[in-house]
């Protein structure tokens, strides 16, 4: 028989197992494109843009790199720009068909790896850059520091396993099982497979070296093993200290492979400087398909592990209760590798507590501090945990200050703040006010509306109140018992003496799109310490009647005088007394005027009379002329209200006795 070609070696034995391809860096002299060693795949197509490629021995520079060499040699690319080298499956893969290759580097400037192509687009890729390791699928590891491992080169060993709606893939590492990684992706094909460098600069150590690609065909176990982690994801132990796994510390399984044929193995655990550390468990079945499981390990505290964990008081960052109201806090809190996902993470313990000054809660009694209950509603990144405040634990009229504390184990309690981590300047304690609460009778006429076919309550409609006390809604439902058209309902309203509470007035039910909310500015009540009855209003202000755009005032002749002329902001508040004036002849004519401020919102009528006996009653008789905003001074006129001159002529000189006055009537 004749001998196999170099590199080729091995390939008989590869091929009795059902082997459809094979071809390393060996089977070469020179490498370009177009060039088709090997078997099983189709020539390679080599691309570049101030870029290279080379066949060399890359273990001369790098000794973990020896198992990428065959006869002297394995793949190189480099680029200051790009470089691709693209490569097609003959023909793509079927189901059950594994492909393995083997990738090497030195430095991780620039970016470098392996993707695989269905026609031109990108299913899956392996990157390698400054910023560490990253695969398609969401799996990372962070970047290799230099010395040691990477001066002496980083080897990736690559499979890829065609399932019946996409493949798997593992990715693993000599040097460091925590590069150790799997997942699968979904896609229709896979038909070539692309390794590129770009930005990698000058010099051997930013190549991508590659080598060792093989193909074959499964006999049918493509089912990783099933992997089960015993005991918690998460645990805590101090630096310098030992951790003791559950024994055993992960239970397996397989459909094929038997139990004791698992090959179980776990990464080294190291406890000599703080941080958030893992354990990766990893279990191989006899058709080398892998399973990982990974144990999170916080050694040492929370509090000095900032940059693997978070945790804060999440909301609300101040809160205000009464004797008669309770509230839940919030806290959030975030661990590396165990929050993220579903369920609550076991060994977490938090706590709100409630202090009186607002210091350090390290500082805290521990009597302060209250259980909380894990929100397993809460999903993403972080587990959430509350405890209800009541309003009735605490003094009314004082403020308090809460936070939160955190502890994983038996490690130091950690603190949150509303930021994050307690500092006292930009995350600080939440503010807790405590506040009296009386009862407030709210009221609106509705008979304006009614009496005009806006409202009708007979057809299911209704007035709902809404307002600042709670915070704009739902609305409050009002009620006409006597059905008298005025709606009221008595509410428990929180705050301090002195507080401004805003409210208005909505109506509801079918049919009342013209009226709706009320129009213009929020309604105001200063609240007191004891109960309190609003004014009675009508819906949206219109009304017409004295008793309710008064404020509620009697109707009498001085209260109707008062609102009326002068100016008036209350009965106790009259504003400018009217004043008359006589002159003339002007225009051959003789004047006489009283000039006043006068209401303008056409809530009251205001008409001038006049008299020269007063024993014979006044008159509307004669000819007047008013004049308003156009031609006198409007200085300090009042809203709604407007300073008006009411003149009468006569053709003759009215004489010494003329009397003039203002009749106003609803």
């Amino acid at each position: 028989m004749a001998a196999l070609p170099m590199g080729l070696v091995g390939f008989t034995h590869l091929q009795a197992q059902g082997a459809t391809g094979l071809d390393n860096a060996g089977n070469y002299s020179a490498w370009n494109t177009g060039d088709n060693q090997g078997t099983g795949f189709g020539a390679w197509n080599l691309v570049q843009n101030n870029g290279g490629w080379y066949l060399g021995d890359p273990a001369s520079r790098a000794s973990n790199l020896s198992a990428l060499v065959t006869s002297g040699k394995a793949f190189g690319l480099y680029a200051s720009g790009y470089v691709d080298a693209i490569r097609g499956f003959e023909p793509a893969l079927a189901t059950n068909d594994r492909f393995k290759i083997s990738l090497g580097y030195q430095w991780d400037n620039g970016a470098r790896g392996f993707n695989l192509l269905n026609g031109t687009s990108e299913v899956f890729n392996f990157n390698i850059n400054s910023g560490g390791m990253s695969w398609t699928g969401g799996g990372s590891y962070p970047a290799i520091p230099w010395g040691g491992k990477r001066e002496n080169g980083i080897q990736v060993d690559i499979t890829i396993i065609k399932t019946a709606n996409g493949f798997r893939f593992t990715i693993t590492s000599p040097q460091d099982s925590g590069l150790n990684g799997a997942g699968s992706v979904t896609t229709t094909a896979v038909t070539s497979f692309k390794l590129y460098v770009s930005g990698s600069g000058g010099g051997p150590g930013g190549d991508l070296n590659f080598n060792n690609l093989a193909l074959d065909s499964l006999p049918g176990d493509i089912t990783p093993p099933t992997i089960t982690l015993n005991g918690d994801r998460l645990v805590q132990v101090a630096v310098g200290g030992t951790y003791t796994p559950p024994d055993p510390a992960v239970t397996v399984s397989d459909e094929t492979t038997a139990t004791g044929n698992i090959q179980v193995s776990t990464s080294p655990l190291d406890t000599s400087t703080p941080g958030l550390k893992t354990i990766t468990y990893t279990a191989k079945d006899e058709a080398n398909n892998m399973a990982t499981a990974t144990r999170v390990v916080l050694v040492g505290d929370l509090n000095s592990n900032t940059a693997d964990a978070f945790y804060n008081l999440h909301f609300p960052p101040t809160l205000a209760l009464n004797p008669n109201t309770s509230a839940s806090v919030y806290g959030q809190i975030y661990v590396k590798g165990a929050t993220p996902g579903a369920g609550q993470v076991p060994n977490i313990q938090a706590w709100i507590g409630v202090n009186s000054a607002n210091t350090d809660p390290s500082s805290w009694d521990a009597s302060v501090w209250k259980s909380t209950t894990y929100n397993d509603s809460q999903t993403g990144n972080n587990d959430e945990y509350s405890a209800t405040l009541t309003g009735s634990d605490y003094a009314i009229g004082s403020t308090y200050y809460y936070a939160t504390r955190w502890q994983i184990g038996s490690g130091s309690y950690a603190y949150g703040g509303t930021t994050g981590a307690w500092n006292g300047t930009t995350s600080v304690n939440g503010v807790l006010t405590v506040v009296p609460v009386r009862d407030i009778a709210f009221a609106v006429d509705m008979n304006v509306q009614i009496s005009k076919g806006l409202f009708n309550p007979g057809s299911g409609q209704g007035i709902e109140l809404k307002g600042s006390f709670n915070n704009w809604g739902p609305g409050v439902a009002m009620s006409d018992l006597d059905g008298d058209g005025i709606y009221s309902v008595n509410m428990p309203v929180q705050g301090n003496p002195g507080d401004n509470v805003e409210y208005k007035f909505a109506a509801t039910g079918s049919g009342v799109g013209g009226l709706g909310w009320e129009a213009g500015f929020n309604r105001s009540l200063s609240l007191v310490s004891s109960a309190q009855t609003t004014s009675l209003v009508t819906f949206g202000n219109d009304g017409t009647t004295f008793a309710v755009w008064s404020g509620g005032a009697d109707l009498n002749p001085a209260n109707l005088a008062k609102y009326a002329i002068g100016g008036a902001s209350s009965l106790m508040a009259q504003s400018e007394s009217p004043k008359i004036v006589q002159g003339g002849p002007l225009n051959s004519q003789y004047y006489t005027y009283i000039e006043a401020i006068v209401r303008s919102d056409n809530k009251l009528k205001i008409v001038p009379e006049s008299t020269n006996d007063l024993s014979g009653g006044f008159s509307e008789a004669g000819n007047w002329t008013t004049e308003g905003a156009a031609s006198v001074p409007q200085t300090g006129v009042p809203p709604g209200c407007e300073r008006k001159r009411f003149i009468k002529w006569q053709v003759v000189s009215p004489g010494e006795r003329t009397f003039i006055r203002l009749k106003v009537t609803l």
